[in-house]
């Protein structure tokens, strides 16, 4: 498809791409003009839409999908424990967990600080929802022996909105969730 220079292009107001102000980019460094969403823009941007196609991609790395699918099948503890027993320091197990746990992390951080826009990552991201349904019941040791009441606050408070979005718009799906999971 040939691109047209803006001197090059024939007068065609039609052509024109015309970008509506609420999907207008946000500027790097600024902030989203603070509405009823928890001080976030009601639309998406495109630069939102880019980043969790960006976080997509990340979670398709070879080693991502290979720690993803340790997860899902063998990241269940039901204590510090057994999750010190199954996940030695230094062990590809414990490598897995907290490649997984920590994406997830990062991921929520960006829609704690506002860089993401909250109901888009949640409509693309209910993986998020099934690995707090895994940590959860471990957080409160993971805290106390790491000396962190911070640590995973990310994820910890993004999954809660994440889990009232998800009642208040399909109610009984997040308790589904929880039995398919296990948590």
């Amino acid at each position: 498809m040939r691109e047209w220079s803006r001197a090059a292009r024939p007068e065609a107001p039609f052509l024109e791409r015309k970008v509506p102000p609420r999907l207008a980019r946000v500027p790097r460094g600024s902030q989203r003009p603070a509405d009823s969403l928890g001080g976030m823009d009601p639309c998406a941007t495109y630069d939102d839409v880019n980043l969790v196609i960006r976080l997509y991609d990340l979670r398709r790395d070879d080693r991502m999908r290979k720690a993803r699918a340790w997860f899902a099948t063998s990241g269940h503890f039901s204590s510090l424990a057994e999750f010190e027993e199954r996940c030695p320091p230094g062990s590809e197990e414990m490598g897995q967990y907290w490649q997984v746990v920590s994406y997830w992390e990062m991921a929520a951080s960006f829609v704690a600080a506002g860089v993401l826009h909250k109901e888009l990552f949640f409509q693309n991201s209910s993986e998020m929802l099934a690995v707090w349904i895994r940590v959860e019941p471990l957080l409160g040791a993971f805290r106390e022996a790491m000396s962190d009441p911070h640590l995973l606050g990310n994820l910890e408070a993004v999954a809660k909105d994440h889990m009232a979005w998800s009642e208040a718009r399909s109610p009984g799906a997040y308790d589904a969730m929880q039995r398919v999971v296990g948590g």
